[in-house]
């Protein structure tokens, strides 16, 4: 921990149950691992630029998972909580639309959907 920091704030994604088409029992995760890399450490570099922040980890996990493991973990550290809370925000929802990662949901019933992260 940063003696600095007043305020960590920490995203975690899981796998949920419930899906858009029906009950899942897993999800696959797919990547371009040197662009999704590289899409992070720009993401990094933008929110140690755009917000008040002491330090921010990311990581998101490839391959097969099932219900109720974590995805993706987001961590922020900044003097003040609200900062962390923003930057923490941030951090996931440029994730989400910029990481070249794929997600394949697994349903009851053998099916597996492509879907948007």
């Amino acid at each position: 921990m940063d003696k600095k920091a007043g305020g960590t704030a920490v995203f975690i994604g899981s796998v949920r149950e419930d899906g858009q088409m029906g009950k899942i029992v897993g999800i696959r995760y797919e990547s371009y691992l040197e662009m999704a890399e590289d899409r992070m450490l720009r993401i990094e570099k933008s929110v140690l630029n755009k917000y008040k922040i002491l330090r921010v980890k990311m990581i998101h996990r490839i391959g097969d998972l099932s219900v109720g493991e974590i995805s993706v973990v987001v961590a922020v550290s900044a003097p003040h909580r609200a900062e962390a809370f923003r930057a923490c925000r941030y951090v996931i929802e440029r994730i989400k639309k910029e990481v070249p990662i794929w997600k394949k949901e697994k349903l009851d019933g053998g099916i597996g959907i492509w879907v948007r992260k």
